[in-house]
C-alpha cells in the first residue's frame, strides 16, 4: 500500500503556495517509490530533484507561459541516475529561469572530455533544471560541437530538438492549442549514469509518433 506524506518546497520568493506542495509515496517497507513535486526555478530549486533517489519515479509539474502547466515523469535507475523522461507539453517557457548551469556541468563531468550535461527534454518546454533531469550527452548530439559521433551526420539530437521546438512555436503562434508528447529513454552503457543510446519518441496532437535513436558514445555509429 502506498502511503502519501506531504512536504513543502520554497517558491521563487522564499515562501510557500499551492504550487510547492510535494507528496512522497512509500511502499509497505517505508521506502519512497514515488515523489510528486514541482520543477524549481533559479533561486528556488527543488532539493528532491537535485538529489534524486534510486528506483524512484518523480512526477513533476512545471509552471509555464500562459498560466499553464506541463507535466513530466522521470524514472531513476538503481544508482539514482536518470533512466527515462516522459512529458505532456501544452506551452513553452520563454527565458532561462529554469536553467541551472552548475547541475548541467556536473552531469557532463560524469562523461568526461567531449561530454556535456544534456536535458532529457527541452528546457524551452519548462523541463527541470535540477540534476535529476540531466545526463552526460555527447557534445555533437547536444549542440553539434566537436567531432560527429554518427556515420549519418544528419542524425543528431540537436537538429531534432530544434525541429520540435520550431513546430511547437508555429502551433502556438497560429493560435492553436499545443499538445505535444515527448519521451526519452536512456539505454545504459558500461558506466553507471552514462547512456550509450538515446531513444526519443514524440508526437503532436493525434499525429503518428516519430521515433529517433541517437548514438551517445564517442565512436561513430550508423544512425
Amino acid at each position: 500500500m502506498r502511503v502519501p506524506y506531504p512536504a513543502m518546497m520554497k517558491d521563487a520568493t522564499g515562501g510557500h503556495d499551492a504550487n510547492t506542495l510535494e507528496k512522497f509515496y512509500t511502499d509497505e517497507n517505508g521506502t519512497v517509490t514515488i515523489v510528486n513535486t514541482y520543477a524549481g526555478v533559479r533561486g528556488a530549486w527543488s532539493v528532491e530533484l537535485n538529489k534524486p533517489m534510486p528506483n524512484v519515479t518523480y512526477n513533476v509539474v512545471a509552471q509555464v507561459d500562459g498560466g499553464l502547466q506541463n507535466t513530466f515523469t522521470l524514472k531513476m535507475d538503481s544508482n539514482g541516475h536518470l533512466e527515462s523522461a516522459k512529458g505532456h507539453i501544452v506551452s513553452t517557457l520563454v527565458g532561462d529561469a529554469n536553467r541551472n548551469g552548475y547541475q548541467q556541468r556536473k552531469a557532463g563531468w560524469l562523461g568526461g572530455p567531449g561530454y556535456e550535461g544534456g536535458h532529457a527534454a527541452p528546457s524551452f518546454f519548462g523541463f527541470i533544471g535540477e540534476r535529476g533531469g540531466f545526463f552526460p550527452q555527447h557534445e555533437w548530439q547536444d549542440r553539434k560541437a566537436g567531432t560527429p559521433n554518427e556515420i549519418d551526420e544528419a542524425n543528431n539530437f540537436h537538429d531534432t530538438e530544434m525541429e520540435v521546438i520550431k513546430k511547437a512555436k508555429t502551433t502556438l503562434q497560429s493560435g492553436a492549442p499545443l499538445d505535444l508528447r515527448w519521451e526519452m529513454k536512456l539505454e545504459p552503457g558500461s558506466k553507471p549514469g552514462m547512456p550509450r543510446t538515446l531513444k526519443l519518441l514524440y508526437s503532436f496532437d493525434d499525429e503518428l509518433s516519430v521515433a529517433k535513436e541517437f548514438n551517445n558514445l564517442r565512436s561513430r555509429q550508423i544512425g
